[in-house]
């Protein structure tokens, strides 16, 4: 199993994005009630496979595109979306004991190609997702009965998963039986990796995602929220139409979305001012404050709760083919490491003030609810800021500015 090194260096206080609905100029005349919007991505997607997608663009993407059982509001609490409600020992939706979960889901769903969309659809993706490994499938082995062998390691093939402890009850009802009791669950279930995907569509091997690449205007991918996916390069594009047959579909006011990759921040602000791109998502916080016009166009989600982190690949356990590789696995060195970091110098690197990004000394950022107060508050700080100590254990593990420690 190869472990990982993820040392976090800073977390946003704010997110900051460009919104106009129509450029044109430097003046960037705003274009109301635009149908079709283009909108610009900091760096390539993954495959839009609910089950593998562990970034945030892919995610934004498939949020448009996909409902699940729950999502969160604005303020970070569930509510339910394609369940009829959340559910609690009060209303009998979940068991006395806390391992037993029993989601109603609400009338007439149906899939973006109007077929009704049922529980045992969910069970399918659900087992489906876990033979792709994608990293969200922890959520499942983590939590779910029958999902992990007596090795410890999590099933991946459809027959191992016959027992996995999930099913249908009827059409409307989906059961879960949990390892151990887990109050937060249904925010957990808001994961991308819980949506549904369209069975008939994930054709030869179940856990490869190649399937989402064959989306066209003529067969889209079949989707369960607002847009179908009509397009993907995954380097370059992904376009959105709507679903027209959408529950909510009244209420969607676009008709298309084009994502289109722009990995450098300053090319997406000129594009945004010369009307190429109606949305752009990564720009340098202090070009557009200091530019009067662009800040007026401004598109602040604050509080942003967002981690930046370095991970390191330390290679598998027993894995010391090389001297970086061997020095990984010192819990000392990779302490060392942690507190060498100038998290002030990333997030200047990053574009993001004090006023938008703070130092972080654990994973979680702030804004995570824990048992009765902010978990980060709770958990407190993990690593530090100390370069003298640093330093120190390099040289007591015998290396120093002539013996550098290469990793490879």
């Amino acid at each position: 199993m190869k472990k990982f090194l993820a040392t976090a260096a800073a977390a946003t206080l704010a997110a900051t994005s460009l919104l106009g609905c129509g450029g044109g100029s430097k003046d960037i005349v705003a274009e109301s009630g635009k149908k079709n919007i283009t909108v610009a991505v900091g760096g390539n997607f993954a495959n839009p496979d609910p089950a593998i997608v562990d970034d945030s663009i892919t995610a934004n993407v498939l949020n448009q595109c996909y409902d699940g059982l729950f999502s969160l509001d604005k303020d970070g609490n569930v509510q339910a979306e394609l369940a009829a409600e959340i559910p609690t020992k009060e209303n009998g939706g979940v068991s006395a004991d806390g391992l037993t979960y029993t989601i109603k889901l609400k009338d007439g769903l149906t899939w973006s190609n109007g077929e009704a969309l049922t529980a045992d659809q969910f069970v399918w993706s659900w087992k489906r997702a876990m033979t792709t490994q994608g990293y969200y499938t922890n959520f499942m082995y983590n939590y779910i009965e029958g999902t992990m062998g007596s090795d410890g390691l999590p099933f991946t093939t459809m027959e191992q998963l016959d027992g996995m402890g999930v099913k249908a009850l009827d059409d409307k009802t989906i059961e879960i039986k949990l390892t151990k009791a887990a109050d937060y669950y249904p925010s957990i279930l808001t994961n991308t990796v819980f949506y549904p995907v369209y069975q008939p569509q994930v054709t030869g091997d179940i856990s490869s995602s190649v399937w989402t690449k064959n989306a066209s205007a003529e067969t889209p991918l079949v989707t369960s929220g607002a847009f179908e996916i009509v397009a993907v390069d995954v380097e370059a594009s992904i376009t959105l139409d709507k679903n027209e047959k959408y529950r909510e579909a009244d209420k969607v006011q676009l008709e298309t979305i084009e994502f289109k990759v722009m990995d450098d921040a300053d090319a997406q602000t000129q594009a945004f001012q010369t009307g190429q791109i109606d949305f752009a998502t990564s720009v340098n916080v202090d070009t557009i404050l200091n530019d009067e016009n662009l800040a007026s166009y401004a598109y602040i989600i604050d509080p942003f709760v967002c981690n930046y982190y370095m991970l390191m690949n330390a290679g598998d356990e027993n894995d010391g083919s090389n001297d970086g590789l061997k020095a990984m696995k010192d819990v000392e060195i990779r302490q060392a490491i942690s507190m060498a970091i100038n998290r002030d110098a990333v997030r200047t690197a990053f574009g993001y003030g004090d006023d938008f990004s703070y130092n972080l000394y654990g994973l979680v950022p702030t804004g995570i609810p824990g048992a009765s107060d902010d978990f980060r508050k709770e958990g407190g700080d993990l690593a530090k800021d100390d370069v003298a100590a640093a330093k120190a254990i390099m040289e007591k593990k015998g290396y120093s500015a002539d013996n550098m420690l290469k990793l490879e």
